[in-house]
């Protein structure tokens, strides 16, 4: 589901359920908030569980925790201001690529091939009312 409140030309708060590969399921929800609402951050909480564990990332509380049987509870220290988002970062990265300032980028490309992906399956299911198939697949 996605929503767009006041009209905005773009979606503001979304909210996914998924299937993990070997039975799994996960939520993802997200939220930009009010100026001045927590701190100017964004809510960005994704979390999963299967037979072998769980996981819990949230940005927005800069927290991250992964469980399973063999490594019992293992939290994840993030830095202070590890939830914070600034919308210009992948900007200038891509301009000190192009200036030949840096040769690496944050992310491959095929890791922002897969995010589209799953997006247009999230755009369609939200438009449908229906769950969409999509093997989700990191290389």
């Amino acid at each position: 589901m996605t929503s767009n409140p006041g009209g905005a030309p773009v979606e503001l708060h979304d909210a996914a359920l998924f299937k993990l590969d070997g039975g799994g399921i996960g939520t993802l929800s997200g939220a930009s908030g009010h100026t001045g609402a927590w701190k100017n951050k964004h809510a960005l909480e994704v979390k999963g569980v299967c037979e072998r564990g769980q996981f819990t990332l949230d940005l927005l509380r800069e927290c991250a925790h992964i469980y399973s049987a063999k490594n019992g509870d293992v939290h994840l220290p993030l830095a202070d201001g590890a939830g914070a988002y600034y919308p210009e970062g992948p900007t200038r990265g891509l301009v000190s690529v192009a200036r030949g300032e840096s040769k690496n980028t944050a992310a491959p490309i095929s890791l922002g091939a897969k995010t589209v992906e799953a997006l247009a399956a999230l755009y369609r299911s939200s438009a449908s009312g229906k769950y969409e198939t999509r093997t989700i697949g990191i290389y």
